[in-house]
C-alpha cells in the first residue's frame, strides 16, 4: 500500500511541475533557514559546556563603587581569588588570567606579536582539565618564567614536526627582556568557549604573585565549587561580602564588590564588560531564533496554501478513487504520504544547501560546517522530529480537506466553483506578507542604523590613521621617530597616546583637589602633547598640551565638556582647577576640549580625562601616524616601515588602520545586519513563491471568464485591474498588521543606542510598499497570459 502510494505522489509531482517546484523551493528555503539558524544557536549555547568540572566553575567579576560612579568589571583584583580560597571552604581552587597586553616572542631572528598571551595560575590547568600532550601539569605553570605553548603555536615556531623534536626545555625570549623556559605543550581549545590562548605563561612571573592587591581589575578570576556550594554560588559570594566587612570595615565593602556567575553563563548572560575573551547576547539567539520559526511558518503556509488550491484540479480525482471503493482513510495517508515525501526532500536539500554555503556561514557565525556536525543527535534528532511535525502540520489540513471531498458533487463538476479554504488561503498571504515587510523593516533600520554609525560626526576624523603598537624601549625614542616619520611627504602628523580616540576604556579614580566629595570614576587617556593636534580636537578653553611649558614633576589634564560638568565647573573657572588621579598623583587643568565620541555609539558621551607629562608614565603606548587624504598609503606604509626598521627592529611592524578597529566595535551589529539581509530575502523568496503560485492558479481557474468578458468587450487594463484588487487588499492588510509590529521590535533595538535614525512612519512604509509594488507586478505578469489568450480556443476548450 505504501509504495503504491509513493508511485501515485510521484505522478501527481510530475503532473503538476510547475507548483511542486514551488511548494519545494519554498520548503527548501524555508528549512534550510531554519537549520542555519539550528545549527549556530546550539553552537552559541553549547561555550563553556564541555569542561568537565563546568558545574563546579563560576568566573568573580567584581563591581567598583566610587561616589557617583560606579564600573562594573569581568575581571578582578589580584588578591580577590586569593581570600576567597583562603577565607571560603566553598571555593576549591581559583585560577588568575591575565591578558599579555601584546606580548612579543622571539625564536632566533623571527618576531612576533602574541596577541593571545596569557599569565595564569598553576590551578588553570587542573581545574580546566587541559589536557597537555608534552609536560608535567603540576609543574608546568610552578616556576617564573614559564611558558605553556598551544599545539597550533608549536607548530608556529618548531615546525609541523615539532612532536619529533624536544621542545621541552627549550625558551623564547619574552618582549626581548627575558627568557622563558617552555614546560609544557597544551591541545588547542575548542571554538565554543569564550577563554581563549595561544600561551600561557606562569602568574609567578609577574609581581601580582608575590604581592597580590586590590589596586585594579585586570585579573579574569575563576573558582572552582564544592558542588554544593556551585547550586548557589550567591550566597557563597554573601559570605564573601561579610568577611570583607570584618576585614576592611563597611567603607571598603561599599567600594569593592564581587559576585559569582556559573562559566556556562559568561559568554551570553553576563552583564560585565572589558573582560577576557569573547562576548556575545542571548537576545540575539531570541531573535534569530524567533526569525527561523517565522521563516517555516512561511514555507508551511505555501505548501497549505498550494496544496488547497490545488485540490480544485484534483477533485475528479479523488471522487472517481472514492466511486471505486476508496476509503476517506485511505485516501487521508496517501496526501500525508505526498506531504512528507515533500518535506523530507526539502529537508535534505536544504543540508545540501547549508554545505554548499558553509563558507559564507563560516564567516557570518564562524561555525564549521562538517557531516560530524550535523549528524550530531542534538541537531539531526530535532530535524527529523521536526520534519514529522511539519508533515502533520502542513499535510493534514490538506488531507482532511482532499479525502472529505463528496464524489456526486464532484462528478457532476460543480466543486471547481466551490469557494472552499478561500478564506483560509487569504488569511494565510496575509500571515506570509506581515512577515516578509517585518523583516524588511527591520533590515532596512538596521542598515539606515549603520550607515549612521558610519556618518556620524565623531568630533575627529577616523580615517587616514594607522596604529601601531609599541613598548617601553619605542617610547623612550618617540622623539626621534616622530621626527622622522613626520620626514615621510604623506605624513600629516604623529602622536603617542595609550588608546586611539575611538574607543578609550580605560577608567581610574579622578578627585578634585579640595573638594569635599569622594573619588569618583572616571575614563582616561595617557597622551603626548601632538595628541590634539593630530585628531583635531577643537580646544573650547584653555590651552592643549603643545601650548604648555610641562612642570618638571607634576602632570597635567585637559579634561571634555563632560567632565568639566560632571565636577560642577564652568568655561570661566576651570582652568587652573586641580585633580588627583590614581589615588595619589596631582595637576592642574589647562584646558577644555570640545565633546568627542571615544566610546561606541550605544553610549552617550561621558567624562574624559586627558593626562600628559614631562616625564614618560608608562601604561602602554600606540604610535598613531595621521596620512593625508591625498597621501599613497602602500609607499607611505613602505616608508613608515622602513622608519621602523630603523629604530624598532626588535619590534613586529603589526600595523591596523583606526576605521578599521571603529568598525570592529559593531562587529555584533554587522552580523545581525548581514543576517538580517539573507533572512528577509528567503521571506519574500518565499512569499512571492506561494504568492506567484497562488496567483497563476487562480487566474488558470478563471480563463473561462477572463474570455467572456473579453468577448463582451473588456479591455485588458480592466482585466488585470480585476485580478490584481484583491491581491492589493490582501497586500494593504498585511502592511496594516506588520507596522504595530515593526514599530515596537524597532524602537526596542534602536533603544540600545544613544545615536539613533528617527524611525518614521516612511522607516516601514517603504520597504512595505517597494514589496506591494513589486506583488502587484508579479501578479499582473502572471495574469497576462491568461487575458492574452484567444478567447475563441479558450471557450472551445471549456
Amino acid at each position: 500500500m505504501f509504495w503504491n502510494n509513493f508511485k501515485i505522489t510521484l505522478r501527481s509531482f510530475l503532473k503538476q511541475k510547475k507548483f511542486t517546484l514551488i511548494i519545494l523551493t519554498g520548503l527548501t528555503l524555508g528549512l534550510s533557514a531554519c537549520l542555519f539558524i539550528t545549527v549556530y544557536v546550539i553552537h552559541e549555547k553549547s561555550y563553556d559546556h564541555f569542561w568537565p568540572k563546568a558545574n563546579q566553575l563560576v568566573r568573580v567579576p567584581m563591581t567598583w563603587h566610587f561616589g557617583e560612579t560606579s564600573m562594573p568589571s569581568g575581571s578582578a583584583t589580584s588578591e580577590a581569588g586569593v581570600m576567597l580560597k583562603e577565607e571560603l571552604p566553598e571555593v576549591l581552587n581559583f585560577t588568575r588570567i591575565r591578558p599579555g597586553y601584546g606580548i612579543v616572542l622571539k625564536k632566533d631572528d623571527k618576531l612576533f606579536e602574541e596577541k593571545e598571551f596569557v599569565y595564569a595560575d598553576t590551578a588553570i590547568i587542573s581545574m580546566f582539565d587541559l589536557h597537555l600532550v608534552k609536560g608535567n601539569p603540576e609543574t608546568a605553570l610552578k616556576e617564573p618564567n614559564s611558558l605553556v605553548l598551544t599545539v597550533s603555536l608549536a607548530e608556529k615556531y618548531f615546525g609541523a614536526n615539532w612532536n619529533e623534536t624536544n621542545v621541552i626545555g627549550t625558551s623564547l625570549l619574552v618582549n626581548n627582556q627575558t627568557n622563558y623556559l617552555i614546560t609544557g605543550i597544551v591541545e588547542d581549545l575548542p571554538d565554543n568557549t569564550h577563554i581563549q590562548f595561544s600561551c600561557i605563561g606562569s602568574f609567578a612571573s609577574l609581581n601580582d604573585y608575590e604581592n597580590p592587591n586590590w589596586d585594579n581589575s585586570e585579573f579574569a578570576t575563576y573558582a572552582l565549587l564544592t558542588p554544593e556550594a556551585a547550586v548557589n554560588p550567591t550566597a557563597t559570594i554573601d559570605k564573601f561580602t561579610d568577611l570583607i566587612t570584618k576585614k576592611f570595615g563597611a567603607e571598603s565593602v561599599s567600594m569593592v564588590q564581587l559576585h559569582m556567575e556559573p562559566i556556562t553563563d559568561v559568554y551570553l548572560y553576563s552583564e560585565f564588560h572589558n573582560a577576557l575573551g569573547k562576548k556575545s547576547d542571548i537576545r540575539y539567539l531570541y531573535i534569530f531564533s524567533a526569525i527561523g520559526l517565522l521563516i517555516l511558518i512561511m514555507a508551511c503556509i505555501n505548501y497549505v496554501n498550494m496544496t488547497t488550491a490545488l485540490s480544485l484540479s484534483r477533485a475528479k480525482e479523488v471522487g472517481i478513487k472514492k466511486v471505486a471503493g476508496a476509503q476517506r482513510d485511505q485516501l487521508f495517508w496517501q496526501f500525508m504520504i505526498e506531504s512528507g515525501t515533500l518535506i523530507f526532500s526539502a529537508f535534505f536539500l536544504a543540508i545540501l544547501l547549508l554545505f554548499l554555503l558553509k563558507d559564507w556561514f563560516k564567516d557570518i557565525a564562524s561555525v564549521n560546517i562538517s557531516t560530524n556536525l550535523l549528524i550530531q543527535p542534538e541537531i539531526l534528532l530535532p530535524f527529523v522530529g521536526l520534519s514529522l511535525f511539519m508533515t502533520f502540520l502542513s499535510g493534514i489540513y490538506p488531507a482532511i480537506v482532499l479525502s472529505g471531498f463528496r464524489p456526486i458533487i464532484v462528478l457532476k463538476g460543480r466543486f471547481s466553483y466551490s469557494n472552499q479554504g478561500k478564506f483560509l488561503r487569504k488569511t494565510l498571504v496575509i500571515v506570509q506578507f506581515s512577515i516578509s515587510m517585518f523583516l524588511l523593516a527591520f533590515t532596512f533600520v538596521i542598515f539606515r542604523q549603520m550607515q549612521l554609525i558610519q556618518d556620524q560626526n565623531l568630533g575627529y576624523e577616523k580615517e587616514h590613521t594607522i596604529i601601531l603598537p609599541t613598548d617601553k624601549a619605542i617610547q623612550d625614542k618617540k622623539d626621534v621617530i616622530r621626527n622622522d616619520l613626520l620626514k615621510i611627504s604623506g605624513v600629516k602628523n604623529v602622536t603617542f597616546a595609550s588608546r586611539p580616540p575611538i574607543n578609550i576604556t580605560s577608567t581610574t579614580t579622578v578627585k578634585a583637589v579640595g573638594d569635599e566629595n569622594e573619588r569618583q570614576l572616571i575614563s582616561y587617556l595617557i597622551s603626548d602633547e601632538n595628541y590634539i593636534e593630530t585628531f583635531d580636537l577643537q580646544v573650547l578653553t584653555g590651552k592643549d598640551f603643545q601650548e604648555i611649558t610641562y612642570p618638571d614633576s607634576a602632570l597635567v589634564f585637559m579634561v571634555n565638556e563632560a567632565a568639566m560638568k560632571f565636577f560642577g565647573w564652568s568655561p570661566e573657572n576651570v582652568i587652573g582647577q586641580e585633580l588627583q588621579i590614581w589615588g595619589r598623583f596631582k595637576g592642574e587643568i589647562i584646558g577644555v576640549v570640545k565633546d568627542f565620541n571615544f566610546q561606541s555609539l550605544k553610549q552617550n558621551i561621558e567624562p574624559l580625562v586627558m593626562v600628559s607629562s614631562k616625564k614618560q608614565i608608562n601604561f602602554g603606548y600606540n604610535l598613531m601616524v595621521k596620512l593625508n587624504k591625498e597621501a599613497n598609503t602602500p609607499t607611505n606604509l613602505t616608508q613608515i616601515q622602513q622608519t621602523w626598521n630603523k629604530h624598532a627592529a626588535h619590534y613586529p611592524f603589526d600595523y591596523h588602520f583606526m576605521d578599521e578597529a571603529f568598525d570592529r566595535l559593531y562587529k555584533s551589529e554587522q552580523y545581525l545586519s548581514e543576517l538580517f539581509v539573507a533572512f528577509s530575502i528567503i521571506a519574500v523568496i518565499i512569499a512571492f513563491l506561494g504568492l506567484t503560485g497562488l496567483a497563476a492558479f487562480n487566474t488558470r481557474q478563471r480563463y473561462k471568464e477572463i474570455s467572456i468578458r473579453k468577448v463582451l468587450g473588456a479591455n485588458i487594463s480592466g482585466i488585470l485591474v480585476l485580478l490584481s484588487k484583491d491581491y492589493l487588499w490582501l497586500l494593504l492588510t498585511s502592511f496594516a498588521f506588520a507596522l504595530p509590529v515593526s514599530h515596537y521590535f524597532v524602537t526596542e533595538w534602536l533603544d540600545n543606542f544613544a545615536y539613533k535614525i528617527d524611525a518614521t512612519w516612511w522607516v516601514y512604509a517603504l520597504p512595505a510598499f517597494t514589496v506591494i509594488i513589486t506583488a502587484i507586478l508579479a501578479i499582473i505578469f502572471q495574469s497576462l497570459k491568461a487575458v492574452n489568450a484567444n478567447p475563441a480556443q479558450v471557450l472551445k476548450n471549456e
